[in-house]
């Protein structure tokens, strides 16, 4: 009952917040921030690409399998879907293994590293919560995202954010958005000078802006409107990814932001997780053939790619034979720029009711910042009985400040005085 009512009090105070005209889509804002601006120039050309895949995936399907007995363990504490022959181990001698969701992600495995056990706090306060959390690294509710952070400085006039969804803006410094949606009415090039993107935006004063800069721009859009149509699949509807796609592949964008959310196979059912199996792999499907196109058009070297989900999923069945929200763990993702390719950080533990717990859970294990080797101290069921943990010099939990502190650090260490103090750098992440 606690957690219902939390949950339904975050909503409310969202609410309050979009009607008291809150700054969430990004260029709303006047307020600004210029911490680093003077560090990013046209030598670190470069794209950042964030995907927020929304509903809860479940690691043990994708990123973080199991690997262990898979018979040791009542349904009740373990739930597979999936046999033992299905993992794929070790991928091309990497660190990296996975799940039976996510093997189309295997061609991709030396530009891909992967960040395990994150930590998203000790209660279940909802989707909006947690979306807001990972995409900021922060627990308030009007920080902004990091997206916005990369976008106020990658972008300008020529050079869009696109995106599908709002961009939680704060105090940020306004940069110049489009929407996926007003850019798939501009892939056909005879045609996309009369259409028209104005009921898309809040301000049409700044969308008429964008759009008189986007006809400007017609060497790019015919280049855009070329990759879009080679990258749409046959008869099927074009992809928000793949507008994104095409748009930093012609020059028109360098930061995006996609959400990954498809109602009709919903990830947060709660129930009939057999169906999860192949309701994810359509998501990592999406994305691999994101990377391809990347990878197709050189762009994978110069390109960050982030995909993430709010949290975690139990390890065991519920009464509907489905999973619930797990917030000690959770796994990322990441892909090109820079990155350590074939590595892992951090791990998972599974407690179950033997352990005193009502149900069981993934919890993320701790790690030495300085080695970045995994400490099992068993803190984590001290936090979650809200004891005192004291911890060795150095270790601590992976928590999203932190991830977003490294990446941030990667490209400009300006950005991170604007997380919080006690962010860490994930070390071995990105190549030195």
């Amino acid at each position: 009952m606690t957690m219902k009512n939390t949950r339904r009090d975050f909503l409310k105070k969202t609410a309050l917040m979009a009607a008291s005209a809150m700054p969430i889509v990004a260029g709303m804002s006047t307020i600004t921030t210029r911490a680093f601006a003077s560090t990013l120039t046209e030598a670190n050309d470069f794209n950042f690409v964030f995907f927020r895949v929304q509903g809860g995936m479940d690691s043990g399907l994708g990123l973080h399998p199991w690997t262990g007995s898979f018979s040791q363990h009542a349904p009740e504490d373990l739930y597979l879907t999936y046999q033992d022959s299905e993992v794929m181990r070790n991928i091309s001698g990497t660190q990296i293994s996975l799940g039976p969701s996510a093997h189309s992600l295997a061609p991709f495995v030396n530009n891909m590293a992967v960040v395990r056990g994150m930590y998203m706090g000790g209660n279940d306060l909802g989707h909006p919560f947690a979306i807001q959390h990972m995409s900021s690294g922060r627990a308030s509710e009007i920080a902004p995202h990091m997206t916005a952070y990369f976008g106020s400085k990658l972008s300008d006039p020529s050079r869009f954010v696109v995106t599908n969804t709002a961009i939680q803006r704060g105090t940020v410094e306004s940069f110049p958005v489009i929407l996926t949606q007003a850019l798939k009415k501009m892939g056909n090039i005879n045609d996309f000078q009369t259409s028209s993107s104005l009921d898309l935006y809040q301000n049409s004063d700044l969308a008429l802006n964008r759009y008189l800069n986007l006809l400007k721009q017609k060497d790019k859009m015919v280049k855009f409107s070329e990759i879009l149509n080679n990258q749409k699949r046959s008869g099927g509807e074009i992809q928000d990814e793949t507008v994104a796609l095409a748009s930093l592949a012609a020059g028109l964008a360098r930061v995006v932001q996609i959400d990954l959310i498809d109602q009709t196979h919903d990830l947060d059912s709660h129930s009939s997780h057999v169906s999860h199996k192949g309701y994810q792999a359509m998501r990592w499907e999406r994305i691999a053939a994101f990377l391809k196109g990347l990878t197709d058009n050189n762009l994978m070297q110069k390109t960050l790619v982030v995909v993430m989900t709010e949290f975690n999923r139990s390890p065991g069945r519920n009464f509907n034979d489905g999973t619930d929200h797990n917030y000690t763990d959770n796994a990322v993702a990441l892909f090109g720029r820079n990155i350590n390719g074939g590595k892992v950080i951090g791990d998972h533990k599974l407690y179950t009711r033997a352990q005193n717990f009502s149900d069981s859970i993934w919890a993320g294990s701790f790690l030495n910042y300085q080695t970045g080797a995994v400490a099992d101290v068993g803190g984590v069921v001290k936090l979650q009985a809200s004891e005192t943990v004291n911890l060795p010099k150095d270790v601590d939990l992976i928590r999203p400040t932190d991830l977003w502190a490294t990446v941030a650090n990667s490209i400009s260490p300006d950005i991170v005085k604007n997380l919080a103090p006690e962010s860490r750098q994930i070390p071995g992440l990105f190549k030195r």
